[in-house]
Order: structure tokens, then sequence, then C-alpha cells
């Protein structure tokens, strides 16, 4: 709660925008990825991140940001486990695996 991670990998690649992040604050999780940008309540329960119904921008990207904000929306649906591990997390589903490090305090 009150942290601030960014994308290091999604699925196993590199984002496309380096200011691709998530914030956690308070009741709200705050995601940027490419040119659109995601809003709503989060809680966990048994490790499990769940995150929703969000309000979200649909800006046209170019493809390869687009196709990354479409994986951590769909990330972000699939109440992903987590695992977080020092300054390292992962969100991982059946279809979607992103990994993050927390941005300095």
């Amino acid at each position: 709660m009150g942290s601030q991670w960014h994308f290091a990998a999604i699925d196993g690649r590199a984002p496309e925008d380096t200011s691709a992040q998530v914030a956690f604050e308070g009741e709200h999780l705050l995601v940027q990825v490419g040119c659109n940008q995601l809003k709503g309540p989060w809680r966990m329960e048994a490790e499990r991140l769940i995150a929703g119904p969000f309000d979200q921008t649909e800006a046209v990207c170019p493809s390869a940001s687009w196709e990354q904000g479409n994986a951590v929306s769909a990330l972000l649906a699939a109440t992903p486990r987590v695992t977080v591990e020092g300054k390292r997390m992962i969100l991982q589903s059946s279809g979607h695996i992103a990994e993050l490090t927390r941005a300095a305090d």
C-alpha cells in the first residue's frame, strides 16, 4: 500500500514505454502502460490481487505498446498471483506474467 512499481518485463519483454508503472495509492490501483491508464479499487486475498472494475483510457497507441497494455489489462482481470521479494514483484496469471521493480521511496 502506498507504493509505486515500474514494469521490468511484460510477458518476457521489456516495456515499450519506460514510464510503464503501477501505483498502489490507498484503495486505488493506478496503472500506466503505453499511452493508456487504468484506475480502480484493489485488494489482496490469499496471495491474489483482486482489482477493478477499472476506469480506462483508450488512446490509440503504437501496436507493441497497445499489445502490452492489453496484456496488462488481461493480467489484472485474471486475479493474478502476487509474489514480492524485496524490491521485486511478480504478477502471474495463467495467460500473462509481469515483473516489476519497486520505485525508490
